[in-house]
């Protein structure tokens, strides 16, 4: 629920799931949030968090690395056993710092020395108010080159993976967990907000041999369904949550959703906010306790978000806050409690950036 808290005892995971049923499983993080302490290694044979670290110019362990572990495991497996792999990637983040063939492909602006791209992070985290237009667009081309690094980098990976003979019998997800803001709404990075240059993110879905491939779900579809869709198509039970369902039949047509509303929330620096999705409106609450009012977008005639029509729908305001008060309930009595992390995993998390006292 929160970076402070692990995964629920009581709560399943995928990888346990999968195991149970003769799978090997394995994954590759580069990300603390995702590491051992906070329950995400459960179900996995190996899990290997390749560790970050603050004084790098990079920070993150870099995708080519990661790819080559992940690789490496594969081609050391032994049995004929199926495979669950979930390979973690932080490249596309900031600090954006490209390599310099990258950076000078995308900055319009022209290529920059690594002394004044390191002068601009700085001040993107010292005093981003002072950044200007021209400062933010280089921002946001240093962080485009780092999604085309990554995309080659991805390349790579997948053509090791068809050199393998691994395309024709492989389910392939490919999934952010969020984008950043270049001032679109007045602010930078990510976590801050719920619009949808943060939230709506890129999901791919490759089924094995390529089938039921070139479609486009015109459906409203969410993280939440990538665990439902992988136990559908492993012929494992349905899980037990509250939202989520498979995205694909048996032959590989887009299903029907199985919730018609998407529920998002962000808890960072001490900023709390939930957002609720009912094509095509976005409905945006504030904090409890905040004076500020509730937001609403009409996200197919107003993509942007920059018209908030909340004073014309109070009863969309209602419902949606309904829709939220639901969905936090507890739906078979008190459960346990997350198991809190440790005073060492704070520490490093705050030396990350990732928690503000």
């Amino acid at each position: 629920v929160t970076l402070r808290d692990g995964i629920r005892a009581d709560v399943p995971t995928l990888a346990e799931r999968l195991r149970v049923r003769g799978y090997e499983t394995a994954g590759f993080v580069t990300n603390f949030n995702v590491a051992a302490p906070f329950g995400f290694s459960r179900g996995f044979d190996r899990y290997e968090y390749l560790p970050e670290e603050p004084s790098n110019r990079d920070v993150y362990v870099g995708a080519d690395v990661l790819h080559d572990r992940a690789l490496e495991w594969l081609d050391g497996r032994t049995s004929e056993a199926p495979f669950f792999l979930y390979v973690h990637a932080t490249d596309v983040h900031a600090p954006y710092r490209p390599s310099a063939d990258y950076a000078a492909r995308f900055l319009t602006r022209g290529p920059m020395p690594t002394a004044d791209v390191d002068a601009l992070l700085g001040r993107l985290t010292e005093s981003p108010e002072s950044l200007g237009p021209a400062e933010v667009t280089a921002l946001s081309d240093l962080y485009d080159a780092e999604i085309a690094q990554w995309d080659d980098a991805f390349g790579r990976l997948w053509g090791a993976l068809v050199a393998r003979g691994r395309a024709e019998d492989t389910v392939l997800i490919v999934v952010a967990d969020h984008g950043e803001e270049f001032r679109d709404h007045g602010g930078l990075e990510h976590g801050y907000t719920l619009y949808d240059e943060e939230v709506r993110v890129p999901l791919i879905v490759r089924l094995p041999g390529g089938a039921g491939g070139h479609q486009t779900s015109p459906q409203l579809v969410s993280a939440v369904d990538i665990a439902p869709t992988l136990a559908a198509i492993a012929g494992l039970p349905p899980f037990d949550l509250a939202a989520g369902g498979p995205l694909f039949t048996s032959q590989g047509r887009i299903a029907a959703p199985a919730v018609a509303e998407a529920i998002t929330s962000t808890q960072f620096s001490r900023r709390e906010l939930e957002a609720v999705v009912l094509p095509p409106w976005k409905i945006i609450f504030p904090p409890s306790g905040s004076r500020r009012d509730p937001e609403v977008y009409d996200l197919a005639k107003d993509p942007r978000e920059t018209r908030n029509e909340a004073t014309d729908h109070p009863v969309l305001i209602g419902y949606a806050r309904q829709l939220l008060a639901d969905a936090t309930m507890p739906r078979e009595g008190p459960r346990p409690a997350a198991p809190p992390v440790g005073p060492e995993v704070l520490e490093r998390l705050r030396r990350l950036g990732y928690v503000v006292d």
